[in-house]
């Protein structure tokens, strides 16, 4: 009896032990997934709050005003951030790692699920998500569409300050520096990344171009002025920068 006592106080001694580091394991997960999550950027844009009289977010709106300038950025590498085939095939390499929509899908009305946290880290990712009320499945081809850059709050954005009776336009300091290209051409994260490597560092890179003498901001090469025109049918010509975003 007193044998059958000593064996089954050495097995719930050694239950109580597994119970308690899986206990700690499981801690640690949820503590490592939480520091993970803290130290990864949020979301470049807040939802959309309606803009009056735009109507729909996507590039079709904007391009009953402004045709030239959608026309440009339909052949731009903005406009197929999200649909082309290299994206979607690096983006199923790193296991559809849902950071990387916040850059090629800046809308969350572009992205089906708003992250709230991760939940769990290893063996496999667990996220905290929820759904996204306002989500608009034909946005979420459309990539770095017009409103990722301009809009801000329940209004548009731009380098100049516009009274248009469509709707008013803001002016952004942002637009005549490289701070909006910085929102998405900087992202030097190394916690849970596959790479010892900034995953995006161009900024940097044009930061070293400026320490070696060169003078010119993102969009002189890759927006470059094209000249007086208008802005839409029947406003008045002015300077413009082309929206086609030339790149490699």
């Amino acid at each position: 009896m007193r044998r059958w006592l000593s064996r089954h106080r050495v097995l719930a001694a050694l239950g109580a032990l597994l119970v308690g580091l899986i206990g700690l394991v499981v801690i640690a997960e949820v503590a490592f997934a939480a520091w993970i999550y803290a130290d990864l950027p949020g979301p470049p844009r807040p939802a959309l709050r309606p803009i009056a009289n735009v109507g729909s977010p996507s590039a079709s709106t904007c391009a009953a005003c402004h045709p030239q300038f959608v026309n440009e950025w339909q052949g731009s590498a903005h406009a197929n951030a999200a649909a082309s085939s290299l994206f979607q095939s690096q983006f199923r390499q790193e296991k559809q790692f849902y950071l990387c929509l916040y850059c090629h899908q800046p809308l969350v009305e572009q992205r089906p699920d708003v992250i709230k946290g991760i939940l769990w880290v290893f063996p496999s990712l667990l996220l905290w998500k929820h759904r996204t009320p306002n989500y608009q499945p034909e946005l979420a081809r459309e990539g770095v569409t017009c409103l990722g850059c301009h809009a801000r709050g329940d209004s548009i954005a731009g380098p100049h300050r516009i009274e248009s009776p469509v709707h008013p336009v803001t002016h952004d300091p942002d637009f005549a520096s490289n701070a909006l290209c910085r929102t998405c051409h900087h992202l030097d994260i190394h916690v849970g990344a596959s790479v010892q490597r900034p995953v995006q560092d161009t900024f940097a890179e044009w930061e070293a171009y400026r320490a070696a003498g060169g003078d010119k901001q993102c969009v002189d090469c890759h927006m470059p002025w094209v000249g007086d025109r208008s802005l839409m049918p029947g406003s008045p010509p002015r300077p413009s920068r082309s929206h086609a975003v030339r790149g490699p």
